[in-house]
């Protein structure tokens, strides 16, 4: 990690096996020391190779505080998939990190 960027963790689901529909999305992350905290004024997903933004439909379905984000009950498209999330903190340093995991019937 480097020095002042936020770090991104991904907790759910379990990206080493596949998972069942309906799920849950769980991250958390951590604003990379003090005074920094994470500027959720600027978090984006993207979805797939494509890069669809899919920002507002993620933050409309979730709970979130200002080190953690939980969308439960989620039903995603059977397969293989990645979301990019990038996140910033106020001291202008983002993270940005893919995550991929497979859906089952």
């Amino acid at each position: 990690m480097l020095a002042g960027v936020p770090l991104i963790l991904p907790l759910r689901p379990d990206m080493s096996i596949p998972t069942n529909n309906p799920t849950t999305i769980e991250v958390v992350w951590f604003g990379a020391g003090s005074p920094a905290a994470i500027d959720m004024r600027i978090f984006k997903a993207t979805y797939g190779w494509l890069g669809i933004d899919v920002t507002f439909r993620l933050l409309a379905h979730c709970k979130r505080t200002p080190d953690k984000l939980v969308a439960g009950n989620v039903d995603l498209a059977l397969g293989s998939n990645s979301v990019t999330l990038s996140i910033p903190n106020t001291s202008g340093k983002t993270a940005s990190q893919t995550v991929n995991f497979s859906i089952g019937r």
